[in-house]
């Protein structure tokens, strides 16, 4: 008991830093949460960033931890039993899970989450993404959503007296300059445009430029039909085959393993990399190890013909925060534990997340940014072990680091550029209950994926590629548009 007085002391004398949660006046929320650790030694209940955590949002939070080894199995046994308490982490939609919502375990918040200031703020594309039926059942454990870019050489381009491209012909003619026109002025022809590799994000994310959709594309009448049914998508991959014949991209691309995708650009043979912005981070890191510094940028996306700027999003979320109604029996219930969840969202919440206990672990500097405490990153990786696993960190509020200029210009491309633009997949949710996905899903995407690489690489005509398309309904594509389709329209 004195051990837990000190801590609290300690707790609050570094919390004053911060404006306290306006939820001081109430009784504090007990919050029963079912939780994941990792090392098997999480947070303890006196730990100081828990105590000021608890006082923050004037609530007491009681941990039940299961090991992530073993975490579905025995989440699956306490859905069976119904002894879930009243907040659970998912990490993700799998059918027990799908199962149950339908059952009635699990509180629908679709209705509720617009009365709340953080909860409100949650990306359609995501709550598109972790949906079933067409209905929320739990907030997100959102990530970085508008994770893609196109990272490039900005030396090379300030060689050649480039500007930045903005649409896709502008691109092209920076990819071609790369490949033909000297960009490192060494008189070698010793570089070209831009590297793939087998995995065909790349290819998926040129496809959400020129409006071609993510995977599925919603009709008027709520139907959906995969994106190789869209202009889009076939002007995409004739672009991406002209890129292919002008030999602006890798020969090899269709067998280059995803292992050493990276490593043309650091040894600057080519200038331009499409994948995760971040990997303008350590393409930086890279070049600024050999030597070359201030050589990289990087940017969201291009305009299509369309003159619009789409991006291909992630999945934007590790699985959900679900409220059960085993454990929040009535709708008084269920709002406090939505204000409580709302109020983990308050920048002061989210910098005990992200960065530990004010004064101890960090401070703000100045000019607004936080400065971590040496040595610091150890001690809550240790003494705050899977406490921000129920994190949902809904609205983006903590306050950031001070970053180099690429890190920065990542975070405006990810956080602040990109959400908007992203193009969500109708189907990202329906996926998973899908009989014919489940039983042919794998084979589908083979046929697909296989006919564009084959189609880009001259292994296949149009009306070879047609052919295999038209395979792909055979072996029953024609069966998943049909089913999806109406799982679609239901949840209208």
């Amino acid at each position: 008991m004195k051990s837990r007085i000190l801590c609290l002391a300690l707790a609050l004398t570094m919390l004053l830093t911060f404006s306290s949660f306006a939820l001081a006046e109430d009784e504090p929320y007990e919050a029963d949460i079912l939780c994941i650790t990792f090392t098997g030694e999480p947070i303890a209940d006196d730990a100081p960033t828990k105590l000021a955590f608890e006082e923050l949002t004037n609530s007491l939070i009681n941990f039940t931890w299961v090991a992530d080894s073993n975490y579905e199995e025995k989440l699956n046994v306490m859905m069976a039993s119904q002894s879930l308490p009243t907040i659970v982490v998912l990490k993700g939609l799998t059918s027990s899970v799908i199962e149950n919502a339908r059952y009635g375990a699990f509180w629908d918040l679709t209705d509720y989450i617009d009365d709340y200031e953080y909860l409100s703020q949650i990306n359609p594309v995501i709550i598109n993404n972790v949906s079933i039926d067409g209905r929320l059942y739990g907030i997100p454990r959102t990530r970085v959503l508008g994770r893609m870019g196109i990272t490039y050489r900005k030396d090379w381009l300030a060689n050649l007296g480039m500007e930045e491209p903005t649409t896709v012909d502008e691109l092209y003619d920076v990819l071609y300059a790369f490949t033909y026109n000297d960009p490192d002025g060494n008189g070698e022809n010793d570089t070209y445009g831009m590297t793939w590799c087998k995995y065909d994000g790349p290819l998926d994310i040129i496809t959400t430029w020129f409006n071609g959709g993510n995977q599925w594309v919603e009709q008027e009448d709520g139907s959906v039909i995969p994106y190789f049914e869209t202009d889009g998508y076939w002007e995409a991959m004739q672009w991406a085959k002209k890129l292919y014949d002008d030999g602006l991209v890798n020969e090899d691309f269709a067998v280059r393993d995803s292992a050493i995708w990276t490593d043309d650009f650091k040894a600057s043979r080519s200038g331009v990399f499409v994948d995760c912005a971040d990997a303008a981070q350590r393409m930086d890191s890279s070049l600024v190890e050999q030597g070359i510094e201030d050589a990289v940028w990087v940017i969201g996306t291009v305009a299509g013909p369309d003159g619009n700027l789409y991006n291909l999003p992630t999945a934007g979320h590790a699985g959900i925060v679900a409220i059960t109604k085993a454990g929040a029996k009535t709708e008084e219930d269920l709002r406090a534990a939505l204000e409580f969840l709302d109020s983990t969202n308050t920048t002061e919440a989210m910098n005990m997340f992200t960065y530990g206990l004010p004064g101890r672990d960090f401070t703000i500097d100045d000019e607004g940014y936080v400065v971590r405490t040496e040595g610091a990153t150890d001690t809550i990786n240790q003494e705050n072990e899977g406490f921000n696993q129920f994190m949902t960190n809904v609205a983006n509020t903590a306050t950031q680091e001070k970053r180099s200029t690429i890190r920065e210009q990542v975070y405006q491309v990810q956080y602040v550029i990109n959400p908007d633009l992203c193009v969500a997949n109708p189907c990202q949710s329906l996926l998973s209950s899908s009989t014919v996905y489940s039983e042919k899903g794998s084979t589908l995407e083979t046929i697909v994926d296989d006919a564009r690489v084959q189609y880009i690489v001259g292994q296949l005509d149009e009306e070879g590629y047609k052919a295999e398309i038209q395979r792909w309904y055979d072996q029953g594509g024609a069966d998943l548009v049909a089913e999806l389709s109406e799982m679609n329209q239901a949840t209208k």
